[in-house]
């Protein structure tokens, strides 16, 4: 079962950025480590961001995940990733494909839907999985290592071609005690400790030459070229040179709302010396190759369907409309019900037609209107497992997609070393849901700070 989560997880969310391969899962996950090295970048990663650019080099050096096997109540989950190289260049208006801009557009589209739902389902009390992350018994630490985003244009400004890039040496986020020292934390306070800790960050915009362009490097000379050694040797006009920063995040843990102006978490975010430095021609540069981009937008638009005189509505046309909202608001109720329901061949296709011929705003009315009929039942577990497993569901909405197998292929049954771990973590799953009120009645939810040291 876990295998398949972490599979799963590692696909639908990271292989959209990047090839994988998890095939070889299942050999280290019970030893508590999970590592994949050298993932290139797809070709369309940004796609999904709706930015008209696309990538033409780049790679993750390591994607690691550490889970406490041992100590899976007391020690924190660890997401650890190196070397995020990227060089992405605007896409050339004759290189773009409609069918793949009217998928991604569709995507966009169904992401912004779901995003709807997950808001209604928290107000209702059915809190998410980003939430449930920042629960006392479930501590995550990410470690972020040598990341450096390029952007090479030479299509905006006719005649020159420019690069705007982003610098990381580090970027952690762990838990830590009330005196800001870092550590794993086992006391039973009511408050919890997050410390995130920025170093060099770096901004830089400067002309190169076609030598310098690094959109067609392989990734052995492009891991050189993006090295951080490389990089201060070769690349000048920074606008902010290097920033390091720390944020303190305190999060008060108590299971009743607070009823007081006392804030639910308190953030206070302190820079180190700011140097910023922006001249003339950076400036202009800056606003031309926005307007290109602008104005490579707007020629997407016209490229995507050529103009097509639609029909005038009819009384008949107009009736079949209006079912087809019905039924569609008749399935969104059955699936917000219960997400893993499974639908008829004909409540497919009408969905599937429905969502692709409408635009967003004509969907948003109907999914509200669903949302406004529907009463979610209440959930009384009478086990741990149970719940953890519940929850998992509400997590992943394709949660008997890989947990569970239609197959006559033999199965072959876990370890009794990997059953109990499979318990251990839905059982703190449970307790995690059963204990969360971070917007049950809570009257202040956040404060935040901002003070730097020195600027100029």
């Amino acid at each position: 079962m876990l295998e398949g989560l972490v599979a799963w997880v590692l696909n639908n969310y990271l292989g959209k950025y990047v090839h994988l391969n998890t095939d070889q899962l299942s050999v280290a996950l019970l030893s508590g480590k999970v590592e994949l090295e050298n993932l290139p970048l797809r070709k369309d990663a940004l796609r999904h961001l709706g930015l008209p650019v696309v990538i033409k080099a780049g790679f993750i050096g390591k994607v690691q995940l550490q889970i406490p096997v041992r100590q899976i109540r007391s020690a924190p989950w660890v997401i650890a990733f190196e070397q995020l190289y990227l060089v992405a260049s605007p896409l050339p208006v004759h290189e773009w494909d409609h069918e793949a801009e009217e998928l991604t557009r569709h995507e966009l589209k169904l992401h912004a839907l779901d995003t709807l739902e997950a808001k209604w389902r928290l107000k209702k009390g059915c809190v998410g999985f980003k939430f449930h992350l920042l629960c006392l018994k479930l501590f995550l630490m990410l470690k972020i290592q040598d990341v450096h985003l390029r952007y090479e244009d030479s299509i905006s400004i006719p005649g020159q071609s420019i690069a705007f890039g982003i610098t990381i040496e580090s970027l952690t986020a762990q838990s830590c005690d009330s005196n800001w020292i870092p550590g794993f934390i086992t006391g039973k306070s009511d408050e919890s400790f997050k410390l995130l800790d920025l170093k060099n960050f770096g901004l830089y915009w400067m002309i190169v030459n076609d030598e310098e362009l690094m959109s067609n490097f392989t990734l052995a000379k492009l891991a050189e070229a993006m090295s951080p050694n490389q990089t201060r040797r070769s690349t000048k006009n920074y606008i902010v040179p290097s920033v390091s920063a720390q944020a303190h995040l305190k999060r008060n843990r108590s299971t009743q709302p607070l009823r007081s102006n006392t804030p639910r978490i308190v953030s206070d975010l302190i820079l180190e010396e700011v140097l910023l430095t922006l001249v003339d021609w950076q400036y202009n540069q800056i606003v031309t190759c926005v307007r290109g981009l602008d104005h490579i937008a707007r020629l997407r638009s016209y490229r995507r369907q050529p103009a097509i005189c639609k029909p005038r509505a009819t009384w008949e046309s107009c009736l079949q409309k209006a079912r087809e909202n019905v039924k569609y608001v008749q399935i969104c109720m059955k699936l917000l019900i219960t997400p893993t329901a499974s639908l008829t061949a004909e409540e497919k296709k009408t969905k599937e037609n429905v969502e692709w011929n409408r635009d967003y705003d004509d969907l948003k009315v109907l999914r509200q209107l669903a949302m406004s009929s529907v009463k979610l039942p209440d959930s009384n577990p009478n086990n741990g497992k149970s719940t953890g497993r519940s929850m998992l569901v509400n997590w992943f909405p394709t949660w008997m997609g890989w947990y569970s197998s239609t197959s006559c292929e033999t199965v072959t049954p876990p370890s009794p070393e990997a059953t109990e771990l499979e318990g251990e973590i839905l059982q703190v799953l449970a307790d995690s849901a059963e204990n969360n009120t971070i917007l049950k009645g809570t009257l202040s939810l956040a404060s935040l700070t901002f003070a730097s040291k020195e600027a100029h």
